[in-house]
């Protein structure tokens, strides 16, 4: 392995079986079909809960990968669980007891989320090498001080930034309701990973473009939009080339170059030329894909030079999110 800087900025992290269960089901496909992806063994099987990819189990990864650190970027699915809960409601259920239940599931699911964000950020205290990401929920029912809760999170909890699924939040990333957190997260300093890619239907959630809205409302935004911008890539260079502070991880992309929907690799690697190498990072988006395959897929891209690809991997992390 290179003596470079080697940074993973885009690891999801289970801590119980249980928890391996609420994204086992995810489907990537967005890219459309491409037979060889390297899918990661330690991925679950749809709805069977994983014994692995626990703290333990990434850092042997990161470890056997060479890799120095990673950003964890834990995401609490309030929207699933809120479905799920509104959806075990007894038809029966009178007006107004429906509505004591609608705001019972809002606080219950929230005080979860909140609960989880704790526990991530106390499950990796005693690993410096490992970066909390905590979750938010931006479409909440319930009054919600994000500044209040992401300050005590970083200040008295160690979390290092924020990780958004617009998808899955679904509301658009350029949404007013967003706004709060985009706010907290300029005040406190604490930068945004959030999923970029097509969302099934006719909203776009989090394609490039649906960020520029939130990006013109806070100049400063210290964001990462993740994938290059997914199957919606080509949006990506113009986006980059308005907002100079934003930059993107080439997370799963690389995984899946060559698929009807994805770049080629020389169009990946030119892509990254053009918004420029310093923007760019290296994410494995593990346990869906292993870590050190990520990183081979990165040496192999053409036209960039070795030591573009060594910032790639890890230095232009290190600058952007102070680690």
């Amino acid at each position: 392995m290179s003596q470079a800087a080697c940074i993973d900025t885009h690891i999801h992290l289970y801590y119980s079986p249980e928890q391996s269960l609420w994204y086992s089901d995810y489907e990537i496909w967005e890219y459309g079909p491409k037979a060889d992806v390297a899918i990661s063994s330690k991925m679950p099987e749809p709805g069977r809960p994983s014994r692995l990819n626990y703290v333990e189990d990434v850092l042997q990864a990161l470890d056997a990968s060479g890799f120095d650190q990673g950003l964890v970027l834990n995401l609490f699915p309030t929207e699933i669980l809120r479905d799920q809960a509104i959806r075990a409601l007894p038809n029966s259920l009178s007006p107004t007891a429906r509505e004591k239940a609608l705001r019972e599931i809002e606080l219950r699911v929230h005080e979860e989320m909140q609960r989880y964000n704790l526990s991530a950020c106390a499950r990796l205290k005693d690993h410096p090498q490992l970066h909390p990401f905590v979750s938010v929920n931006p479409t909440a029912q319930v009054p919600v001080d994000h500044g209040a809760m992401l300050d005590e999170l970083k200040n008295d909890h160690g979390a290092r930034g924020i990780k958004m699924h617009h998808e899955i939040h679904q509301a658009s990333a350029g949404d007013p309701c967003m706004d709060p957190i985009y706010q907290a997260s300029i005040d406190l300093n604490l930068p945004i990973v959030a999923h970029g890619g097509r969302s099934r239907g006719g909203q776009q959630h989090c394609d490039p473009n649906a960020f520029v809205p939130a990006l013109e409302r806070h100049p400063g935004l210290r964001l990462v939009i993740a994938h290059v911008g997914g199957s919606s890539w080509r949006q990506t260079l113009r986006v980059a080339q308005a907002f100079p502070d934003t930059a993107f991880d080439i997370c799963e992309i690389i995984e899946w170059v060559g698929a009807p929907e994805a770049p080629s690799a020389k169009q990946l690697a030119q892509l990254v030329k053009d918004i420029g190498v310093d923007r760019v990072f290296l994410g494995s988006d593990y346990p869906w894909y292993d870590i050190e395959h990520s990183l081979e897929a990165l040496m192999g891209l053409p036209l960039l030079s070795e030591e573009e690809k060594h910032r790639i991997m890890g230095e232009n992390a290190r600058r952007f999110f102070d680690l």
